[in-house]
């Protein structure tokens, strides 16, 4: 199964399971880490998602935005939130 927008690990009662997270949940864990994430092209992050297999291996496209933005594995330990997002390092 894929999570092309990541996912949650929940806990009901000790016993944990898998939420799909939506683009809306990986755009704002996006831009709590980069509060000036560009507000008009969140869509450009849909080709940057796990690709399966190996535990590192996140899409490479990051569409039309800056070359300064890559394709990298996020986690939010607050929220649980395991996924790729395009993150500008510069």
């Amino acid at each position: 199964m894929r999570f092309p927008n990541g996912f949650f690990i929940r806990d009901d009662k000790g016993k944990k399971y898998v939420e799909p997270a939506t683009l809306e949940d990986r755009v704002k864990v996006l831009r709590a880490a980069m509060p000036d994430f560009p507000s008009d092209r969140p869509i450009e992050t849909a080709a940057c998602h796990h690709i399966g297999g190996d535990d590192d291996a996140c899409g490479s496209g990051c569409g039309q935005l800056p070359r300064e933005f890559r394709c990298l594995k996020i986690h939010d330990p607050s929220i649980q939130f395991y996924g790729c997002g395009c993150v500008n390092f510069f």
